[in-house]
């Protein structure tokens, strides 16, 4: 027998019935569920409000979740007798309705203080709620921004920009975890500490 997963309130009423075969927490009012492999999201009255159509989401921040859908290419073999399939993520943000408010990214990050990391072609920018790009898209890699700072990466080094897009800490770290309280911890040359 398959389990199935439900959520209770603090009074330990059941709020939905028992389908789903994976929840996420709530978040805004809302919680991703996932039935027969799609995702969807519910309210805290157990509806279900945005279907389970997607392949992966993500919670809701500042009013959107990052959604995705994988494509996929069938290759065919003229060579021999076997069919290749070929799969591809294709990411969006919706609103709190299930409404598509951005263009379509590989990959995408959510929303913090206004902005979002996300790559097109390989190269990773940041764009506002309207889609608007704010910085412009020149990182190999992006973090979302946290106490008006966010990690970017270019040539393989990790530094620091603010919303204008001015480098405030050099790129000079292999990695790092974001900042909390203005501090951050980082890694260099095979070295935790402290930035």
């Amino acid at each position: 027998m398959q389990r199935k997963l439900s959520f209770i309130d603090k009074h330990g009423k059941i709020i939905s019935p028992f389908l789903y075969d994976e929840a996420d927490d709530f978040s805004e009012g809302l919680a991703g569920v996932c039935k027969n492999g799609k995702w969807g999201f519910i309210n805290k009255q157990g509806e279900l409000v945005i279907p389970c159509e997607y392949d992966e989401v993500g919670c809701f921040y500042e009013g959107y979740a990052k959604v995705m859908v994988c494509k996929y290419s069938q290759i065919i073999s003229h060579f021999s007798d076997f069919t290749k399939f070929v799969g591809y993520d294709i990411w969006w943000f919706i609103d709190k309705s299930g409404k598509i408010i951005s263009s379509a990214y590989e990959e995408i990050e959510s929303f913090f203080e206004g902005l979002a990391p996300v790559c097109r072609g390989g190269i990773w920018g940041f764009i506002n709620e309207k889609d608007k790009p704010i910085i412009p898209f020149e990182y190999d890699r992006a973090d979302f921004f946290f106490e008006g700072l966010a990690a970017v990466q270019k040539d393989d080094k990790w530094g620091f920009i603010d919303k204008s897009n001015k480098l405030v800490i050099p790129y000079e770290y292999d990695s790092f975890c974001g900042f909390n309280r203005r501090l951050s911890i980082v890694l260099k040359d095979r070295k935790w500490g402290g930035e």
